[in-house]
């Protein structure tokens, strides 16, 4: 009788574990799993809205991180949430893991050429496969926390690698700002180190050494956090996010929650300043919401992120109408 109650326990503890969003109508799409890639094969999926003939589709680029293709930290899963709740709404979605996660021995000490391999190489491999995927007509790149900075870059990339624009991009807590990218990591490290008890000076001289990564003073092999060196962050920064914002006449929806511990919200601010005037660029601030993109319920910053949640309907919808109609009213 106990084996009886643990098994229908573990039961239900999976079910709630994996079950889907509330907004996530599993009739309305189908999912396709593959591979892509051929020297680094990545598992991928994607989404298909049944029923209709053409359909835009949204090729989604993680943050860091090591991630398979629903990007499940603890008991939450953001990248499965967005893209089923897309294909709900009639939008396709592709997305794959992360070749970091999957190939660990190259990645063990992450340096200048990291970054092209750990986000640039694989959103082109994705967007190769995605842009042949039957029916689609429309395709735009969505990007979260540091696979949203970088996607300034990438959908440049793509322009000059495959002749052809994306027709929009999705930033969710990118931490794109005026700020030095170091200094946006760095508030990052901050937040860990306070959460962590380390003393205020250790968290100075800490701030010090990152200082010096944004003023280029500091050797590119030079480990400046554990398995990175201070290449990594300046090639981060040759990717110049801000200025390509700057210069896109592409459509750019910037997503951020107001209580995202990671990469905070004061960043966010600073780009609506400088860029709130560009027809093309549309903000979008939420209410008590947290790096995952879901409701914040919890002081401790670990607690927060890793426990059970969805990613916002609020968010989901503004992502769907900018989509369909590229752009926000």
């Amino acid at each position: 009788m106990r084996k009886q109650i643990l098994l229908i326990t573990l039961i239900l503890i999976s079910i709630f574990a994996f079950a889907e969003a509330p907004y996530v109508d599993l009739n309305k799409f189908q999912q396709f799993e593959f591979t892509i890639g051929s020297e680094y094969i990545l598992s991928a999926a994607v989404t298909i809205p049944v029923g209709l003939a053409s359909f835009p589709l949204v090729l989604i680029v993680q943050g860091s991180g090591e991630a398979g293709i629903d990007n499940l930290v603890g008991d939450n899963a953001t990248i499965r949430d967005i893209a089923q709740g897309l294909s709900s709404n009639g939008i396709a979605t592709f997305r794959n893991a992360k070749r970091n996660g999957i190939y660990r021995d190259e990645f063990e000490t992450f340096d200048y050429e990291s970054v092209d391999a750990e986000f640039v190489e694989d959103a082109l491999n994705a967007f190769e496969s995605a842009r042949k995927v039957p029916g689609v007509d429309g395709l735009f790149l969505l990007g979260v926390s540091m696979g949203g900075y970088m996607l300034p870059e990438i959908a440049d990339r793509i322009a000059e690698t495959y002749g052809q624009k994306v027709d929009g991009s999705i930033l969710c807590a990118s931490g794109i700002g005026r700020t030095p990218a170091p200094l946006v990591m760095f508030e990052q490290i901050r937040g860990q180190m306070q959460q962590a008890g380390y003393a205020e000076e250790q968290i100075k001289e800490s701030e010090q050494v990152w200082q010096s990564v944004a003023n280029r003073t500091i050797g590119g092999t030079i480990m400046i956090h554990p398995s990175m060196q201070a290449s990594y962050v300046y090639r981060i920064m040759d990717s110049d996010a801000y200025g390509r914002l700057q210069a896109t006449e592409l459509p750019v929806l910037v997503l951020q929650g107001n209580a995202d511990r990671f990469n905070y919200p004061v960043f966010f601010e600073e780009l609506k300043e400088d860029f709130g005037d560009k027809e093309n660029l549309f903000f979008r601030l939420y209410e008590n919401i947290n790096h995952r993109l879901m409701q914040k319920e919890y002081d401790d910053l670990y607690a927060d992120l890793f426990k059970k949640g969805y990613v916002a309907e609020g968010i989901l919808n503004d992502i769907v109408e900018f989509v369909l109609k590229g752009g926000l009213e």
